[in-house]
């Protein structure tokens, strides 16, 4: 291939093109073997959204403040998501119909690419199936946002009514709140498991088609520096590992945070009974609570950095080989 005449530049598209869809349609194929974990999700943030009507003032105001910082965030960052991956299918079908040529990536029977109306017959047939493509993809993904948004709140919620119990004015007005806490607390580490089922392999295929989509992009934008597409795709792909890797990276300190937070209450003016909690749930807070991809590979911003390293260090030695 010749790098002046662009055929590379078409390669690395439909490579791109191939990988995306490849990703979509493994992760829709897995995520139908999740089925009852997305069920207890779903009946989970059910529950979260009922419990605004529990009894007690102070803490009907926390929960609910928190749902609806959840609700808020993950309409606002799916649908950014959502408008990302409807930017790729849009960009890459424009480079591909203002170059000379046929550059279809579908085979229409009896309409031979030399057809005098091929271009208008076979890019009205891709136009549609490409922006699904790219809207199916993004909806995809909007479970994992949307359910690591809530699990976060939900820490949020069980650290916030922790700093409740040293104000006995507040903590009076809500009945047996560290018995609240302490079942609130467990419930997250329950649904946390949950979460690390659901995208077991999910992410584990985000990694290593990230990787390769990384590699190629990288040695795209140096070698095709002003085909704007590129950036479209990269723009992509580091939104879906990066959503990821911070949901991890923030579920990891928040959880990490409950254990200083029980720590730093009065707990030596406490009964035994509320000590004998406190010293249950900072025991369950000492283990590592994150998301893992395989259960081997921690979701955080230490593994994105890494694989970006990874894919530059290795793009450099493509373009210096050729």
């Amino acid at each position: 291939m010749d790098w002046s005449k662009g055929e590379v530049f078409l390669t690395l598209l439909y490579f791109m093109t191939a990988v995306g869809i490849l990703q979509m349609l493994i992760k829709s194929y897995i995520s139908t073997y999740c089925h009852h974990h997305y069920m207890t999700m779903v009946n989970w943030m059910r529950r979260e959204y009922n419990e605004i009507e529990v009894k007690g003032t102070i803490m009907r105001e926390i929960i609910e403040k928190n749902i609806h910082l959840a609700f808020n965030q993950s309409r606002t960052i799916v649908m950014l998501y959502v408008i990302v991956f409807l930017l790729a299918p849009l960009g890459y079908m424009i480079t591909v119909i203002i170059r000379d040529g046929l550059h279809a990536v579908i085979i229409i029977p009896y309409v031979p690419y030399d057809h005098p109306h091929a271009k208008l017959i076979y890019y009205s047939v891709e136009l549609p199936y490409t922006f699904l493509a790219g809207f199916l993809s993004g909806i995809g993904d909007s479970t994992t946002i949307i359910s690591g948004i809530h699990v976060m709140k939900a820490i949020d919620t069980v650290n916030e009514l922790i700093a409740l119990l040293d104000d006995k004015e507040k903590a009076n007005q809500c009945p047996n709140l560290l018995i609240h806490i302490h079942k609130k607390h467990a419930e997250i580490i329950r649904i946390l498991f949950t979460l690390n089922e659901i995208i077991y392999i999910i992410s584990l295929v985000q990694l290593f088609t990230s990787t390769s989509m990384f590699l190629v992009l990288f040695t795209s934008a140096k070698t095709q520096p002003f085909e704007i597409v590129f950036y479209i795709f990269m723009l992509c792909v580091v939104s879906q590992l990066l959503l990821l890797c911070a949901f991890g990276e923030m579920i990891f300190s928040k959880t990490q945070n409950i254990f200083t937070k029980l720590y730093l209450t009065r707990w030596y003016d406490m009964s035994l009974a509320n000590q004998k909690i406190i010293l249950m749930m900072m025991r369950m807070s000492e283990a590592p609570y994150g998301l893992k991809a395989g259960g081997m590979y921690d979701l955080n911003l230490y593994t994105f950095i890494q694989i970006v390293k990874m894919a530059i260090s290795y793009c450099a030695i493509i373009i210096t080989l050729t």
